[in-house]
């Protein structure tokens, strides 16, 4: 017994560094016990790891059960195919019954041959000589444009002539009846005014019949009668706003500054600033005094195959957008499905209906996405005979160029584009450089070239 308390004496002694060591080797325990456990589980959670990742590699063998899947993704590619195809041609179709050749022997033949495809001479001599300037004037009647002025001078030069009763008497002109010719021109006129000096330069543009020495390519063809297309479409939504007007006064959009396309539209857009405008004196010179110069000497020298593509190369320049809006070179195909085309329209509107106008161009046959509304201040002064349209307390006679104009007229510059959709081919597919999914609704930037004739005949 007094051993034990010998013992017991020393342990309360050196209690405290008894206790140490038996912590230590208890913690020392414990962390063996616990790195073992992690350790094992460590093991077996990689071990069932490593044996998933072998599982989900074995799928891309074409042996295994789940190469159904690559099948199923294959098959529901070529159904999505077959329904953008099946879309594509329904769009082209329906578009193709818009756009209509002209009824002419020699040019409807055109129709049936694809675009790329040469077309004969005969054809192409056939549509220069017959169908402009007349695809114009079609599209002046569609619109019920006024072309009093035009008819009087065409009555004054075209005059019938009479023989006088002396057998040797020279060929005279006939006496024509101011008042009756009066009458046959207000008969025959229309009651929508179009600038006189912008249907010159659109006729100027499409006279190929006197711009001698320029064979026309297909590639001017069909750009030509593309243009007309895109023009009548546009003077459609003008006369669908203009519905039910029987005289100048009830028009909606009473006159027509400017109405084009393609580059010439981009330039107009980029040129033609917002401004105040002032109201000037009628030019007293001739609309025709507007036109192109152009040459009439059939004797010029014939176009060399160079020049040609020169001449296609510049109609093609900038004449189409790409996603981004902007003008496409001549080689780069944005979309193989559609062409991209800016319009734009400046008109002299009445301001109440102008939401009738901007609704009419969503939702024409040829639909124009409006990128541009501009309302120009209405004109300051009291003088009728400016060629613009004036915002006025009480109604003016129109003038020779001029309009009836009301208190809530005003100037108005629509900006726009519309898809042309080309024909169906399920090789170019989704072949375009352009994104459909990134799609701009900005305004084109980028400066173009328009394609100009020279005096000789050729091209720039």
């Amino acid at each position: 017994m007094d051993q034990v308390k010998v013992y017991l004496a020393v342990l309360k002694k050196y209690h405290f560094w008894l206790l140490a060591i038996l912590a230590a080797l208890i913690g020392v325990i414990c962390w063996w016990m616990g790195a073992n456990s992690l350790a094992s589980q460590t093991n077996s959670n990689r071990g069932t790891v490593d044996g998933k990742f072998k599982t989900i590699s074995g799928h891309s063998n074409p042996r295994m059960p789940n190469a159904t899947f690559a099948a199923g993704v294959n098959e529901r590619h070529e159904k999505l195919k077959a329904e953008v195809l099946a879309e594509w041609r329904k769009c082209f179709d329906e578009q193709q019954l818009l756009f209509k050749w002209p009824d002419i022997d020699g040019v409807r033949e055109i129709a049936s041959v694809p675009p790329g495809q040469p077309l004969a001479r005969e054809a192409r001599v056939m549509y220069k000589d017959l169908v402009f300037p007349g695809e114009l004037h079609r599209l002046y009647k569609l619109a019920n444009v006024r072309l009093r002025e035009a008819q009087r001078t065409a009555e004054t030069k075209e005059a019938p002539v009479r023989r006088t009763i002396e057998d040797d008497a020279p060929f005279l002109p006939a006496e024509v009846d101011p008042a009756a010719a009066e009458e046959a021109a207000e008969e025959e006129d229309g009651i929508l005014v179009w600038d006189p000096a912008e249907r010159a330069r659109l006729e100027g543009r499409y006279d190929f019949r006197n711009k001698g020495g320029l064979e026309i390519s297909e590639t001017n063809l069909r750009t030509a009668q593309e243009d007309v297309w895109v023009l009548e479409q546009m003077l459609k939504v003008i006369v669908k706003t203009n519905e039910g007007a029987s005289d100048e006064a009830a028009l909606a959009v009473k006159r027509i500054e400017s109405l084009d396309l393609a580059q010439w539209a981009v330039e107009d857009s980029q040129r033609n600033p917002p401004t105040l405008r002032l109201p000037k004196p009628q030019a007293s010179a001739s609309a025709t005094q507007a036109v192109e110069t152009v040459i009439t000497d059939d004797s010029a020298t014939p176009v060399t195959e160079s020049a040609q593509e020169k001449e296609d190369s510049q109609l093609l320049d900038g004449r189409y957008l790409t996603d981004a809006n902007q003008p496409a070179g001549p080689d780069d195909v944005p979309f193989s499905e559609f062409k991209r085309i800016f319009v734009r329209m400046k008109v002299d509107v009445d301001q109440r209906r102008l939401p009738d106008l901007l609704v009419n161009c969503a939702n024409a046959d040829l639909p124009i996405d409006v990128l541009r509304v501009r309302i120009d201040p209405p004109l300051i002064g009291g003088d009728t005979s400016s060629a613009s349209s004036a915002s006025r307390s009480d109604p003016q006679p129109s003038g020779p160029s001029g309009i009836i104009a009301g208190p809530y007229d005003v100037p108005v510059e629509i900006c726009g584009m519309v898809q042309i959709y080309n024909p169906p081919d399920e090789t170019k597919l989704a072949q375009g450089t352009g994104d459909p999914t990134k799609l701009s609704f900005e305004m084109p930037t980028a400066k173009v070239k328009l394609p100009r004739y020279s005096t000789s005949g050729r091209m720039k």
